[in-house]
């Protein structure tokens, strides 16, 4: 019976998981229209519905976290299964991506509560992280 219980509730997390990819899309769209030359690591592969992952030559990924932390938006650098270290992510690194590159990005994944105003906010406040440091040239969000 449990787990029948869990097979339903995971059919109906697969609805929710369209939604995330849109809102993980849209976010990465606002994203690239806000700073050309911005990094979408595995943007062509198939992947998790809910995370992005972004670097932005030039910007720190750790200096991201700390600044979007201190805005109150939650994203961490590397992949999940580095989360903590201080060296450049080895799941980056296999994707083909150099040590460089890989300290640049930073992974913000939507929640299953995340709101459709979230990427939004998330563009917002990252962009002008972005512009602080003298990167990109913002267009409208």
């Amino acid at each position: 019976v449990g787990f029948g219980r869990a097979a339903e509730l995971a059919a109906d997390d697969l609805a929710r998981r369209e939604e995330l990819a849109a809102q993980r899309d849209r976010l990465e769209a606002l994203v690239r229209e806000t700073v050309p030359g911005i990094v979408i690591h595995g943007s062509g592969a198939a992947r998790v519905a809910n995370t992005s992952c972004i670097g932005v030559p030039g910007l720190p990924g750790e200096t991201q976290v700390m600044a979007l932390d201190l805005a109150g938006v939650a994203v961490s650098a590397g992949s999940a299964c580095s989360s903590g270290k201080v060296r450049p992510s080895h799941v980056l690194r296999a994707m083909g991506a150099d040590d460089t590159a890989a300290a640049e990005a930073i992974r913000v994944s939507l929640g299953w509560n995340s709101g459709v105003d979230d990427p939004d906010r998330f563009v917002e406040t990252w962009a002008a992280l972005v512009r602080r440091h003298g990167l990109g040239n913002k267009v409208s969000v």
